[in-house]
């Protein structure tokens, strides 16, 4: 019987495809696809840093009530042409400061020229610059992936979505969440509970 397994499976074994390299696939879609800037590494020097106020808890009533807190965001747009079109590589930080990630993930900027995608970095909640005030009653209660979670469903439909010269417009674009470890986890699981904010995933 082993003998027989042995030879069934040789016989059926899936060879290994070669896979076309990122820009060729790409070139499929958008032509006019150049590599000049993927031989530069980027940092968190080449990015745009800000602040976004988020909910202490996204589920109390009335909405704020735990208060509120700022959380660290930075975004490249040098590989975009139409900022109203443009997709979106939206990174779920996870648990260290937020420059450890720009600075160490090479996926999302070698794959975004040829997509002309616009590169967002939302810091987790109680990492890095993201603190909320330490003197609020339960503070440590709202410390779990749930809570970031919504963060990043809030972000991307008030700061992504949002026209900034007309906020009572919403400019829906494509979202993809990237993430490792544990930031795969909440790439996958943003997904899964927010099918109507992001997209797809890309979750290592």
């Amino acid at each position: 019987m082993l003998a027989c397994w042995t030879t069934l499976s040789e016989k059926h074994r899936l060879r290994p495809r070669r896979s076309k390299p990122l820009e060729k696939y790409a070139a499929q879609f958008v032509p006019e696809v150049t590599l000049k800037n993927q031989s530069k590494r980027y940092s968190i020097d080449d990015m745009n840093c800000s602040f976004f106020t988020q909910p202490l808890n996204h589920f109390d009533l009335p909405r704020n009530k735990s208060g509120t807190f700022n959380q660290r965001f930075c975004v490249f747009d040098g590989f975009v042409d139409d900022p109203k079109t443009a997709p979106v590589f939206f990174y779920t930080g996870n648990e260290s400061p937020l420059e450890q990630y720009i600075n160490q993930t090479g996926l999302m900027w070698e794959s975004a020229p040829a997509f002309r995608a616009q590169i967002v970095f939302v810091e987790h909640r109680y990492e890095g610059r993201s603190l909320p005030d330490p003197s609020i009653p339960s503070c440590m209660a709202y410390a779990s992936s749930i809570q970031a979670l919504a963060d990043y469903a809030n972000f991307i439909e008030r700061q992504i979505f949002v026209d900034h010269t007309d906020i009572t417009k919403i400019k829906r674009r494509p979202v993809i969440a990237f993430g490792g470890s544990y930031g795969g986890m909440l790439s996958a699981w943003l997904r899964n509970l927010y099918p109507g904010t992001v997209t797809g995933a890309i979750a290592a």
